[in-house]
């Protein structure tokens, strides 16, 4: 593995924003500025030891809704010991004209945002960022998440068993309280179905012997 792609693959965590809606709800949006600074920190500076030149731009119109999109088509060149690389492509795109609940509006960050997306789609085939788009970036929170053991889910006893349970005391004259004590619940509304079903096997046991007698 070329160690300027390892070097470029990790992100700072100051870096990377959740996204938390949409279609890519869950992952993470990469600061664009870090992206330049890391291409300029494995590089040099830009136009020095990489750049860029924008090859085609597309625009789209999205009939149903009026809207309109941009697309940018962009060649980046990182510089080599052999002077420039090939052309790296990549596209990106953006909404020139956006629709929202107030209607049609212009957006005059598309075409800057389009590019900065074709950048990013470029410069991840150098490295950067690789372990974000491999998956196999954590973040503190979700690290962990993964290191604190899992807490088992406690179920507890509807209305209905709490009910028929208070019943069955009555029927065998047993005492609640003792019953409770019993399987270790101080009161009602925290019983466990688990500790339901021991209370209620035993109440029965009790009630068959009763019976016998």
């Amino acid at each position: 593995m070329d160690e300027r792609y390892t070097k470029l693959a990790a992100v700072p965590e100051t870096a990377l924003k959740p996204i938390s809606f949409g279609k890519l709800k869950g992952k993470s949006d990469i600061n664009p500025q870090w992206r330049y600074e890391a291409l300029t920190d494995v590089f040099g500076l830009c136009g020095e030891g990489w750049r860029y030149e924008i090859a085609d731009t597309k625009m789209v119109p999205v009939q149903a809704t009026g809207e309109l999109m941009v697309f940018v088509f962009v060649n980046l060149y990182i510089k080599t010991d052999n002077g420039w690389s090939a052309p790296i492509p990549g596209s990106g795109g953006d909404f020139l004209i956006q629709k929202d609940k107030n209607g049609l509006h212009g957006n005059d960050e598309g075409f800057k945002m389009a590019i900065t997306d074709a950048l990013g789609t470029a410069a991840k085939m150098v490295g950067v960022a690789a372990s974000v788009y491999r998956g196999q970036y954590k973040t503190k929170y979700q690290k962990e998440m993964e290191e604190e053991p899992s807490k088992p889910t406690v179920l507890y006893a509807t209305q209905k068993q709490q009910n028929d349970l208070e019943v069955m005391c009555q029927k065998t004259g047993a005492d609640l309280k003792k019953v409770l004590a019993w399987v270790h619940c101080q009161n009602i509304k925290e019983l466990t179905v688990p500790a339901w079903q021991r209370a209620v096997a035993g109440l029965r046991i009790k009630e068959q012997k009763e019976a016998k007698a």
